[in-house]
Protein backbone atom coordinates (compact mmCIF):
# COMPACT_ATOMS: atom_id res chain seq x y z
CA UNK A 1 0.00 0.00 0.00
CA UNK A 2 2.73 2.25 0.67
CA UNK A 3 4.26 1.61 -2.76
CA UNK A 4 1.09 2.53 -4.10
CA UNK A 5 1.04 5.82 -2.31
CA UNK A 6 3.94 6.90 -2.94
CA UNK A 7 3.83 5.75 -6.64
CA UNK A 8 0.76 7.88 -7.07
CA UNK A 9 1.94 11.25 -4.84
CA UNK A 10 5.90 10.81 -6.79
CA UNK A 11 2.94 11.21 -10.09
CA UNK A 12 1.06 13.69 -8.57
CA UNK A 13 4.05 16.15 -8.55
CA UNK A 14 5.35 15.21 -11.46
CA UNK A 15 2.16 16.17 -13.24
CA UNK A 16 1.27 19.30 -11.39
CA UNK A 17 4.84 20.54 -12.55
CA UNK A 18 4.15 19.29 -15.98
CA UNK A 19 0.48 21.06 -15.93
CA UNK A 20 2.08 24.41 -14.77
CA UNK A 21 3.92 24.57 -18.05
CA UNK A 22 0.74 24.69 -20.45
CA UNK A 23 -1.65 27.13 -21.23
CA UNK A 24 -5.83 26.20 -20.97
CA UNK A 25 -8.78 27.67 -21.88
CA UNK A 26 -11.98 26.77 -19.01
CA UNK A 27 -15.10 25.85 -21.02
CA UNK A 28 -18.23 24.61 -20.95
CA UNK A 29 -20.35 21.77 -21.52
CA UNK A 30 -23.98 20.48 -20.34
CA UNK A 31 -25.00 17.06 -19.18
CA UNK A 32 -28.15 15.04 -20.57
CA UNK A 33 -30.28 17.22 -18.49
CA UNK A 34 -29.03 20.64 -19.08
CA UNK A 35 -26.53 21.66 -15.48
CA UNK A 36 -23.66 22.93 -16.69
CA UNK A 37 -20.05 21.64 -16.20
CA UNK A 38 -16.90 23.40 -16.01
CA UNK A 39 -13.92 22.09 -17.78
CA UNK A 40 -10.50 22.64 -19.68
CA UNK A 41 -9.52 22.58 -22.84
CA UNK A 42 -5.86 21.36 -22.22
CA UNK A 43 -2.77 21.92 -24.43
CA UNK A 44 -1.32 18.50 -25.77
CA UNK A 45 2.15 16.93 -23.81
CA UNK A 46 5.38 17.01 -25.60
CA UNK A 47 6.39 13.58 -27.11
CA UNK A 48 9.06 12.62 -24.44
CA UNK A 49 6.55 13.45 -21.97
CA UNK A 50 3.72 11.05 -23.70
CA UNK A 51 6.35 8.38 -23.66
CA UNK A 52 7.38 8.88 -20.10
CA UNK A 53 3.75 8.68 -18.98
CA UNK A 54 3.23 5.66 -20.82
CA UNK A 55 6.39 3.86 -19.97
CA UNK A 56 5.95 4.27 -16.36
CA UNK A 57 2.41 3.08 -16.30
CA UNK A 58 3.14 0.40 -18.07
CA UNK A 59 6.22 -0.78 -15.72
CA UNK A 60 3.67 -0.23 -12.41
CA UNK A 61 0.78 -2.19 -13.88
CA UNK A 62 1.96 -4.70 -16.45
CA UNK A 63 -1.21 -6.85 -16.39
CA UNK A 64 -2.96 -3.64 -17.79
CA UNK A 65 -3.76 -2.75 -21.76
CA UNK A 66 -3.04 0.42 -23.22
CA UNK A 67 -6.11 1.74 -25.39
CA UNK A 68 -4.23 4.67 -26.39
CA UNK A 69 -1.18 7.26 -25.34
CA UNK A 70 -0.75 9.44 -22.63
CA UNK A 71 -2.72 12.90 -23.27
CA UNK A 72 -3.40 16.13 -21.33
CA UNK A 73 -6.68 16.82 -23.88
CA UNK A 74 -8.67 14.75 -20.95
CA UNK A 75 -8.71 13.06 -17.64
CA UNK A 76 -10.55 10.49 -15.90
CA UNK A 77 -13.64 12.06 -15.42
CA UNK A 78 -13.44 13.29 -19.12
CA UNK A 79 -13.19 10.38 -21.00
CA UNK A 80 -15.81 8.58 -18.63
CA UNK A 81 -18.57 11.70 -18.67
CA UNK A 82 -17.89 14.03 -21.60
CA UNK A 83 -15.79 11.62 -24.37
CA UNK A 84 -17.74 8.79 -24.60
CA UNK A 85 -21.61 10.33 -24.98
CA UNK A 86 -19.50 12.52 -27.35
CA UNK A 87 -19.87 16.04 -25.61
CA UNK A 88 -16.06 17.23 -26.41
CA UNK A 89 -12.89 16.09 -25.73
CA UNK A 90 -12.04 17.62 -22.04
CA UNK A 91 -10.85 17.61 -18.48
CA UNK A 92 -12.75 17.88 -15.83
CA UNK A 93 -11.69 18.43 -12.29
CA UNK A 94 -13.70 17.72 -9.50
CA UNK A 95 -16.35 18.03 -8.58
CA UNK A 96 -17.46 18.89 -11.47
CA UNK A 97 -17.93 15.40 -12.61
CA UNK A 98 -20.80 14.95 -9.90
CA UNK A 99 -22.81 17.03 -11.79
CA UNK A 100 -23.91 14.51 -13.68
CA UNK A 101 -25.26 12.08 -10.90
CA UNK A 102 -26.63 14.91 -8.69
CA UNK A 103 -28.82 16.59 -11.68
CA UNK A 104 -30.42 13.13 -12.05
CA UNK A 105 -28.87 12.57 -15.81
CA UNK A 106 -27.54 9.62 -14.50
CA UNK A 107 -29.17 6.77 -12.16
CA UNK A 108 -27.20 4.45 -9.64
CA UNK A 109 -27.80 0.82 -10.83
CA UNK A 110 -26.40 -2.53 -10.22
CA UNK A 111 -23.65 -3.95 -11.69
CA UNK A 112 -24.43 -4.94 -15.58
CA UNK A 113 -22.15 -6.91 -17.40
CA UNK A 114 -24.14 -6.24 -20.83
CA UNK A 115 -23.72 -2.56 -20.64
CA UNK A 116 -20.94 0.31 -20.35
CA UNK A 117 -22.14 1.84 -17.45
CA UNK A 118 -20.42 4.52 -15.52
CA UNK A 119 -17.87 4.09 -12.14
CA UNK A 120 -17.82 6.70 -9.93
CA UNK A 121 -14.76 5.54 -7.37
CA UNK A 122 -16.70 6.97 -4.30
CA UNK A 123 -13.59 6.45 -2.27
CA UNK A 124 -11.26 8.31 -4.89
CA UNK A 125 -11.33 11.15 -7.18
CA UNK A 126 -11.45 8.92 -10.36
CA UNK A 127 -14.09 7.50 -12.85
CA UNK A 128 -14.16 5.14 -15.37
CA UNK A 129 -16.13 2.79 -18.06
CA UNK A 130 -17.76 -0.58 -17.50
CA UNK A 131 -17.30 -3.43 -20.11
CA UNK A 132 -18.86 -6.44 -20.55
CA UNK A 133 -16.21 -8.34 -18.84
CA UNK A 134 -17.18 -8.80 -15.59
CA UNK A 135 -15.05 -6.53 -13.13
CA UNK A 136 -13.19 -5.06 -16.74
CA UNK A 137 -13.37 -1.01 -17.14
CA UNK A 138 -11.93 1.54 -18.90
CA UNK A 139 -10.81 4.52 -17.78
CA UNK A 140 -7.86 7.57 -17.94
CA UNK A 141 -5.27 8.17 -15.41
CA UNK A 142 -4.46 11.15 -14.90
CA UNK A 143 -2.32 12.73 -17.81
CA UNK A 144 -1.19 9.16 -18.18
CA UNK A 145 -2.78 6.81 -20.71
CA UNK A 146 -5.93 4.96 -21.60
CA UNK A 147 -6.14 1.72 -19.47
CA UNK A 148 -8.01 -1.52 -19.70
CA UNK A 149 -8.05 -3.27 -16.22
CA UNK A 150 -9.42 -5.31 -13.45
CA UNK A 151 -11.54 -1.92 -11.72
CA UNK A 152 -8.88 -2.67 -8.50
CA UNK A 153 -5.86 -2.48 -10.33
CA UNK A 154 -4.78 1.00 -10.94
CA UNK A 155 -3.64 4.21 -8.94
CA UNK A 156 -7.05 4.60 -7.21
CA UNK A 157 -8.41 3.57 -3.97
CA UNK A 158 -11.70 1.28 -5.30
CA UNK A 159 -12.64 0.16 -1.85
CA UNK A 160 -15.92 1.64 -2.93
CA UNK A 161 -17.15 2.07 -6.10
CA UNK A 162 -20.86 2.94 -7.53
CA UNK A 163 -22.07 2.14 -11.31
CA UNK A 164 -24.50 4.45 -12.77
CA UNK A 165 -26.82 4.54 -16.10
CA UNK A 166 -27.67 7.58 -18.07
CA UNK A 167 -31.69 8.10 -17.07
CA UNK A 168 -32.89 8.62 -20.47
CA UNK A 169 -31.54 4.68 -21.63
CA UNK A 170 -33.08 3.55 -18.46
CA UNK A 171 -36.83 2.13 -19.88
CA UNK A 172 -39.61 -0.05 -18.78
CA UNK A 173 -39.01 -3.71 -19.97
CA UNK A 174 -41.63 -6.36 -20.25
CA UNK A 175 -44.41 -7.17 -22.88
CA UNK A 176 -46.40 -4.13 -25.08
CA UNK A 177 -49.42 -6.59 -24.37
CA UNK A 178 -50.75 -9.13 -22.56
CA UNK A 179 -54.22 -10.89 -21.70
CA UNK A 180 -57.47 -9.99 -20.23
CA UNK A 181 -57.04 -11.77 -16.80
CA UNK A 182 -53.18 -12.48 -17.06
CA UNK A 183 -50.07 -11.16 -14.77
CA UNK A 184 -47.19 -9.70 -15.92
CA UNK A 185 -44.35 -8.29 -14.50
CA UNK A 186 -42.56 -4.91 -15.89
CA UNK A 187 -39.17 -3.74 -14.84
CA UNK A 188 -36.61 -0.71 -15.32
CA UNK A 189 -33.88 -1.61 -17.23
CA UNK A 190 -30.21 -1.82 -15.38
CA UNK A 191 -31.85 -2.11 -12.02
CA UNK A 192 -32.10 1.07 -10.85
CA UNK A 193 -31.37 2.02 -6.68
CA UNK A 194 -34.01 4.13 -5.11
CA UNK A 195 -37.42 4.34 -4.51
CA UNK A 196 -39.68 4.14 -7.23
CA UNK A 197 -43.35 5.15 -7.59
CA UNK A 198 -45.74 3.16 -9.82
CA UNK A 199 -48.87 4.28 -11.44
CA UNK A 200 -51.55 2.99 -13.71
CA UNK A 201 -54.28 4.10 -15.98
CA UNK A 202 -56.94 2.00 -18.02
CA UNK A 203 -57.75 -1.91 -16.52
CA UNK A 204 -54.27 -2.33 -14.74
CA UNK A 205 -54.22 -3.79 -11.48
CA UNK A 206 -50.67 -3.66 -9.38
CA UNK A 207 -50.60 -6.38 -7.59
CA UNK A 208 -47.11 -6.42 -5.94
CA UNK A 209 -43.59 -4.42 -6.07
CA UNK A 210 -44.67 -0.56 -5.27
CA UNK A 211 -41.88 1.61 -4.44
CA UNK A 212 -39.52 -0.78 -6.17
CA UNK A 213 -37.69 -0.83 -9.57
CA UNK A 214 -40.01 -4.01 -10.35
CA UNK A 215 -43.70 -4.29 -10.03
CA UNK A 216 -46.15 -6.94 -11.59
CA UNK A 217 -49.71 -6.09 -12.18
CA UNK A 218 -52.79 -8.23 -13.75
CA UNK A 219 -55.45 -6.98 -16.17
CA UNK A 220 -58.92 -6.15 -15.53
CA UNK A 221 -60.44 -5.58 -18.85
CA UNK A 222 -59.55 -5.48 -22.66
CA UNK A 223 -58.10 -2.33 -24.06
CA UNK A 224 -55.33 0.22 -23.78
CA UNK A 225 -53.52 1.02 -20.34
CA UNK A 226 -50.76 3.23 -19.72
CA UNK A 227 -47.64 2.11 -16.90
CA UNK A 228 -46.09 4.85 -15.56
CA UNK A 229 -43.00 5.45 -12.64
CA UNK A 230 -40.89 8.14 -11.60
CA UNK A 231 -38.54 8.54 -8.50
CA UNK A 232 -40.32 11.48 -7.76
CA UNK A 233 -37.70 14.27 -8.47
CA UNK A 234 -36.04 13.75 -11.78
CA UNK A 235 -36.66 10.15 -13.62
CA UNK A 236 -40.39 9.41 -15.19
CA UNK A 237 -41.03 6.71 -18.05
CA UNK A 238 -44.45 5.80 -18.96
CA UNK A 239 -45.31 2.63 -21.44
CA UNK A 240 -48.46 1.93 -23.53
CA UNK A 241 -50.38 -1.66 -23.01
CA UNK A 242 -52.27 -3.84 -25.15
CA UNK A 243 -54.50 -5.74 -23.06
CA UNK A 244 -56.62 -8.54 -24.30
CA UNK A 245 -55.82 -8.58 -28.02
CA UNK A 246 -55.12 -12.38 -29.58
CA UNK A 247 -52.16 -14.16 -27.93
CA UNK A 248 -50.13 -14.84 -30.63
CA UNK A 249 -49.46 -18.48 -29.56
CA UNK A 250 -52.79 -19.51 -30.09
CA UNK A 251 -53.21 -18.54 -33.69
CA UNK A 252 -52.85 -22.03 -35.78
CA UNK A 253 -52.54 -22.47 -39.30
CA UNK A 254 -52.91 -25.10 -42.29
CA UNK A 255 -50.63 -25.00 -45.14
CA UNK A 256 -51.84 -26.20 -48.42
CA UNK A 257 -51.13 -30.26 -48.40
CA UNK A 258 -50.00 -32.49 -45.48
CA UNK A 259 -47.92 -29.09 -44.63
CA UNK A 260 -46.58 -28.34 -48.34
CA UNK A 261 -46.99 -25.33 -50.42
CA UNK A 262 -46.38 -25.54 -54.09
CA UNK A 263 -44.28 -23.22 -55.64
CA UNK A 264 -45.57 -23.80 -59.71
CA UNK A 265 -49.17 -25.01 -58.50
CA UNK A 266 -51.05 -22.03 -56.63
CA UNK A 267 -54.22 -23.61 -56.82
CA UNK A 268 -52.69 -26.27 -54.20
CA UNK A 269 -51.67 -23.61 -51.46
CA UNK A 270 -55.38 -23.53 -49.73
CA UNK A 271 -54.24 -22.36 -46.32
CA UNK A 272 -56.17 -21.58 -43.20
CA UNK A 273 -55.89 -19.94 -40.17
CA UNK A 274 -57.80 -20.16 -36.72
CA UNK A 275 -57.78 -19.02 -33.54
CA UNK A 276 -58.01 -21.00 -30.51
CA UNK A 277 -58.19 -18.49 -27.90
CA UNK A 278 -61.39 -16.61 -26.88
CA UNK A 279 -62.91 -13.59 -28.85
CA UNK A 280 -63.84 -12.26 -31.91
CA UNK A 281 -61.05 -12.27 -34.84
CA UNK A 282 -61.77 -9.43 -37.14
CA UNK A 283 -58.56 -10.60 -39.67
CA UNK A 284 -55.26 -12.29 -40.66
CA UNK A 285 -52.24 -11.11 -42.19
CA UNK A 286 -49.98 -13.23 -43.54
CA UNK A 287 -46.42 -12.52 -44.66
CA UNK A 288 -43.18 -14.24 -46.05
CA UNK A 289 -40.11 -13.34 -48.45
CA UNK A 290 -40.93 -16.09 -50.69
CA UNK A 291 -45.04 -16.24 -50.15
CA UNK A 292 -47.71 -13.61 -50.88
CA UNK A 293 -51.78 -13.97 -50.62
CA UNK A 294 -53.67 -14.43 -54.31
CA UNK A 295 -56.36 -14.74 -53.21
CA UNK A 296 -58.26 -13.94 -50.25
CA UNK A 297 -61.48 -16.51 -50.16
CA UNK A 298 -63.30 -14.63 -47.31
CA UNK A 299 -63.16 -11.21 -46.00
CA UNK A 300 -61.23 -12.33 -42.96
CA UNK A 301 -57.85 -13.51 -44.87
CA UNK A 302 -58.06 -16.26 -42.91
CA UNK A 303 -59.00 -18.72 -45.87
CA UNK A 304 -56.40 -17.79 -48.08
CA UNK A 305 -54.62 -19.20 -51.61
CA UNK A 306 -50.67 -18.56 -51.43
CA UNK A 307 -48.65 -18.01 -54.28
CA UNK A 308 -44.68 -18.44 -54.76
CA UNK A 309 -43.12 -14.25 -55.42
CA UNK A 310 -40.15 -16.05 -57.53
CA UNK A 311 -40.37 -19.94 -57.87
CA UNK A 312 -39.09 -21.79 -57.45
CA UNK A 313 -38.23 -21.07 -53.96
CA UNK A 314 -36.56 -23.33 -50.94
CA UNK A 315 -37.53 -26.08 -49.56
CA UNK A 316 -38.46 -24.78 -46.60
CA UNK A 317 -40.34 -21.11 -45.97
CA UNK A 318 -41.13 -19.46 -42.77
CA UNK A 319 -44.68 -17.39 -43.13
CA UNK A 320 -45.41 -15.48 -40.14
CA UNK A 321 -49.21 -14.64 -39.38
CA UNK A 322 -51.23 -12.59 -37.04
CA UNK A 323 -54.55 -11.62 -36.21
CA UNK A 324 -56.40 -8.39 -35.45
CA UNK A 325 -59.54 -8.21 -32.73
CA UNK A 326 -61.52 -5.21 -31.74
CA UNK A 327 -58.67 -4.34 -29.02
CA UNK A 328 -55.55 -4.40 -31.57
CA UNK A 329 -53.48 -6.92 -33.73
CA UNK A 330 -51.56 -9.79 -32.06
CA UNK A 331 -47.59 -10.30 -32.58
CA UNK A 332 -46.64 -11.87 -35.45
CA UNK A 333 -46.56 -16.38 -35.05
CA UNK A 334 -43.94 -17.91 -36.90
CA UNK A 335 -44.87 -20.83 -39.04
CA UNK A 336 -42.70 -23.31 -41.30
CA UNK A 337 -43.52 -25.41 -43.81
CA UNK A 338 -42.64 -27.48 -46.57
CA UNK A 339 -42.39 -26.64 -50.59
CA UNK A 340 -42.50 -28.73 -53.69
CA UNK A 341 -41.03 -27.51 -56.48
CA UNK A 342 -42.26 -29.47 -59.09
CA UNK A 343 -45.13 -29.37 -61.85
CA UNK A 344 -45.77 -33.11 -60.63
CA UNK A 345 -49.82 -33.82 -62.00
CA UNK A 346 -49.84 -37.52 -62.89
CA UNK A 347 -48.53 -40.50 -60.59
CA UNK A 348 -47.53 -44.25 -62.62
CA UNK A 349 -48.31 -47.76 -61.42
CA UNK A 350 -46.07 -50.25 -63.63
CA UNK A 351 -46.00 -53.96 -62.28
CA UNK A 352 -43.04 -54.41 -64.89
CA UNK A 353 -44.64 -55.86 -67.36
CA UNK A 354 -45.06 -52.62 -69.51
CA UNK A 355 -48.36 -52.35 -68.76
CA UNK A 356 -48.66 -49.01 -67.13
CA UNK A 357 -51.10 -46.97 -65.63
CA UNK A 358 -51.16 -43.65 -65.53
CA UNK A 359 -53.22 -41.70 -63.15
CA UNK A 360 -53.99 -37.96 -62.84
CA UNK A 361 -54.04 -36.13 -59.23
CA UNK A 362 -57.10 -34.10 -58.08
CA UNK A 363 -55.18 -31.43 -59.00
CA UNK A 364 -54.16 -29.61 -62.48
CA UNK A 365 -51.00 -28.20 -63.64
CA UNK A 366 -50.87 -24.07 -63.15
CA UNK A 367 -51.99 -24.09 -66.94
CA UNK A 368 -55.13 -25.86 -65.74
CA UNK A 369 -54.08 -28.82 -68.35
CA UNK A 370 -54.23 -26.10 -71.45
CA UNK A 371 -57.57 -24.94 -72.55
CA UNK A 372 -59.02 -28.01 -70.92
CA UNK A 373 -58.40 -30.31 -73.99
CA UNK A 374 -59.77 -33.38 -73.31
CA UNK A 375 -56.46 -35.76 -74.42
CA UNK A 376 -52.39 -34.71 -73.09
CA UNK A 377 -49.80 -36.33 -75.28
CA UNK A 378 -46.98 -38.67 -74.52
CA UNK A 379 -43.89 -39.52 -75.35
CA UNK A 380 -42.32 -42.91 -74.45
CA UNK A 381 -38.23 -42.64 -74.45
CA UNK A 382 -35.58 -44.85 -73.87
CA UNK A 383 -33.57 -43.47 -70.49
CA UNK A 384 -29.96 -45.44 -71.83
CA UNK A 385 -29.64 -43.85 -74.85
CA UNK A 386 -32.17 -41.01 -74.66
CA UNK A 387 -34.20 -42.35 -78.38
CA UNK A 388 -38.00 -41.76 -78.64
CA UNK A 389 -39.47 -45.59 -79.31
CA UNK A 390 -43.10 -43.86 -79.53
CA UNK A 391 -45.33 -41.15 -78.94
CA UNK A 392 -49.76 -40.91 -78.60
CA UNK A 393 -52.18 -39.06 -76.40
CA UNK A 394 -53.63 -39.96 -73.62
CA UNK A 395 -57.27 -39.16 -72.15
CA UNK A 396 -56.15 -36.55 -69.59
CA UNK A 397 -58.15 -38.20 -66.48
CA UNK A 398 -55.37 -41.25 -67.48
CA UNK A 399 -55.63 -44.39 -68.30
CA UNK A 400 -53.58 -47.57 -69.06
CA UNK A 401 -50.70 -47.44 -71.52
CA UNK A 402 -49.02 -50.58 -72.85
CA UNK A 403 -45.77 -50.83 -73.38
CA UNK A 404 -44.78 -54.92 -73.29
CA UNK A 405 -43.58 -54.65 -76.89
CA UNK A 406 -40.49 -52.73 -75.62
CA UNK A 407 -37.41 -54.66 -73.96
CA UNK A 408 -36.05 -54.83 -70.56
CA UNK A 409 -34.75 -50.99 -69.05
CA UNK A 410 -35.74 -48.18 -67.37
CA UNK A 411 -37.99 -45.74 -69.63
CA UNK A 412 -39.47 -42.35 -69.17
CA UNK A 413 -43.21 -41.17 -69.92
CA UNK A 414 -42.79 -37.28 -71.04
CA UNK A 415 -46.16 -36.15 -70.32
CA UNK A 416 -46.90 -32.72 -72.65
CA UNK A 417 -49.69 -30.29 -73.57
CA UNK A 418 -51.14 -30.30 -77.06
CA UNK A 419 -49.38 -26.94 -77.48
CA UNK A 420 -46.20 -28.30 -76.48
CA UNK A 421 -45.84 -27.40 -72.83
CA UNK A 422 -44.09 -29.78 -70.16
CA UNK A 423 -46.70 -31.06 -67.46
CA UNK A 424 -43.84 -33.76 -66.33
CA UNK A 425 -41.88 -36.42 -66.76
CA UNK A 426 -42.31 -40.24 -65.23
CA UNK A 427 -39.94 -43.02 -64.59
CA UNK A 428 -40.87 -46.52 -65.52
CA UNK A 429 -39.45 -50.27 -65.27
CA UNK A 430 -39.91 -53.42 -67.43
CA UNK A 431 -38.45 -56.18 -65.94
Amino acid sequence: MKTKISFIIGLFLICNSVYSQYFDVKDYIKTPNGSGVETWICQELSSIEIDYFNRIYKDNYPNAVKKADATRTYNCHGYAWSVTENTGTRWINRPFNKLYIRDGSYLEVEPDNNSSLKIDYASDDHSAVATTSQNIVISKWGQGPLMQHPYDYCPYESSSIRYFARAQYIDIVGSNVIQYNEEATFSLRYSPKGTFNWSVSGPLQILSGQGTNSIRVKSTGTGEATLSVNDGKYFQKSKQIRIGVPDADKIEVVFGINNTLYSLHTDRNECRASYKGAGEILEYEWSSVDWEVAVSKDSKNSYVLLKAKNPPVSTMSNIKVRARNSVGWSNERLFGCNVNNDWSTYSILSNGDGIVTLTKSEFNTPMQIMKNNNYVNYKLIRQIDGIELCSGTVDRDGGMLDFSAYGTGLYLLHIYEMTGENIQTLKFIIK
